[in-house]
Order: structure tokens, then sequence, then C-alpha cells
């Protein structure tokens, strides 16, 4: 019976893979980064923006990411349109993604605007938290190209 269990785990686990953890507000993505000594990643979007939806589900689906997220972040994610938080992470560019230290509620580098590729995501948010010296940044990602591939499913989705 123990066998059984234990494989019926295992197989739910493989099954379910890596998950994104996130929290519902500010105010407990700061109670939580400062319990576990993350920094919070706040991102703004809305729904039916194509950049936004690729980040969610592209970037933020790649185990890469999702591993340095959960070991470094706690991630809140808001909808501009239809939640309520703070007014200092209003803005009209979507998405933007705001690293704030939870013990003074500072930003430790300037916000992120747009999306990029999972490499290029995972290379910004070590860098955040590493330095550009210390992070090994990844490789170099032709920027026309990101951009020709935005501008493919944006346009299929018109």
């Amino acid at each position: 019976m123990k066998k059984i269990a234990l494989i019926i785990t295992l197989i739910s686990t493989l099954l379910i893979g890596n998950e994104l953890k996130t929290v519902d507000t500010y105010k407990k993505a700061l109670d939580v980064a400062k319990n576990e000594n993350k920094i919070v990643l706040f991102m703004t979007s809305i729904e039916g923006c194509p950049v936004c939806d690729y980040t969610k589900d592209i970037v933020f689906e790649k185990d890469e990411v999702i591993d340095y997220l959960n070991k470094n972040y706690v991630v809140v994610i808001r909808d501009a349109e239809k939640q309520v938080y703070p007014n200092r992470f209003y803005t009209r560019d979507m998405p933007t993604f705001y690293f704030i230290d939870p013990k003074d509620e500072k930003e430790i580098r300037k916000p992120k605007v747009g999306g990029s590729t999972p490499e290029k995501f995972l290379s910004v948010i070590k860098i955040a938290i590493e330095g550009e010296e210390k992070s090994k940044i990844a490789p170099k990602i032709e920027e026309m190209a990101i951009e020709k591939k935005m501008k493919q499913k944006m346009e299929k989705q018109i």
C-alpha cells in the first residue's frame, strides 16, 4: 500500500510540473518577502495584452525562470484595469515589472517595461539581484528577432 501511495505521489508530481508561486496582493507580497528574505516582483498587466499573455504563458512557464523566481522573488501580478494596487505602480506601459525591497519598499532597479524571451527575462531578474558583473547573463539575443516574433503573435490575435 505504501508503494502505491509513493508511486501516485511521484506520478502526480511529474504531471503537475514546476509552477510559479504568486501571491494575491502587494501587502501580502511584502510580508512574505520580508519573512523569506526575498525581493518583490510586481507585474502590472491588462487582459488582452499580447505581450502580457506571452510573458505569463511562455516566459513564466520555463523551468529556469520559475526556479529562479521561486527561489529569489515573491511574485504578484495585478491587472491594471480590474484590480486595486498602489498608485505608485500606475503605468500605461504593459507589462511593467517592479523590483521592490520589502524592507523599505524602495525599488532596487529601474522598472522593466515590455516583454522579452525567457532567456532575456532570466538575465534581467538575475541582474536585479546579483548585479550585472556577478550575473551570468544569458546569451545575447538579437532584439529584432524578438520584436518580429512578438509582432507575428500579435498579428495572429488580431
